[in-house]
């Protein structure tokens, strides 16, 4: 998987974070008059399930050197469904795809007939 940098913007209008290897985090405050490696402000959950905070740079990262640590903040991945039906066409069958089943519903078969009569989840997948 790969790991989109943090986006301290994004961080701020609440898109999800989670630290490098893999934890799910909390971002709480921009403090642009803190010292350097308290500009950032992240909760995180530690081995023992207890809430932990962690100050880091503006750019995610612990260190300011930027050598890599697995407490740097990073973009979490974003789960993407995939819906899927499928209907008849003169050319055998033919399966419609799309990101919502909304999109999938109101979209037309071209006169053919459904095979699935309702849109059907196929899975979710990291974007």
């Amino acid at each position: 998987m790969k790991l989109k940098p943090f986006d301290l913007e994004a961080a701020k209008r609440g898109d999800p974070i989670c630290t490098r290897n893999g934890r799910e985090a909390k971002f709480i405050a921009h403090v642009p008059d803190a010292g350097n490696a308290w500009k950032v402000v992240a909760m995180y959950l530690d081995d023992d399930g207890e809430k932990k905070a962690i100050g880091l740079y503006e750019n995610g990262g612990l260190y300011e050197n930027n050598d890599e640590s697995k407490w740097d903040l990073v973009m979490a991945p974003r789960k993407v469904q995939l819906w899927v039906r499928a209907y008849r066409s003169k050319l055998g069958p033919y399966i419609s795809q799309a990101k919502s089943r909304q999109d999938l519903c109101g979209q037309t078969n071209f006169g053919d007939p459904w095979i699935d009569p309702e849109p059907r989840l196929h899975g979710e997948y990291d974007e």
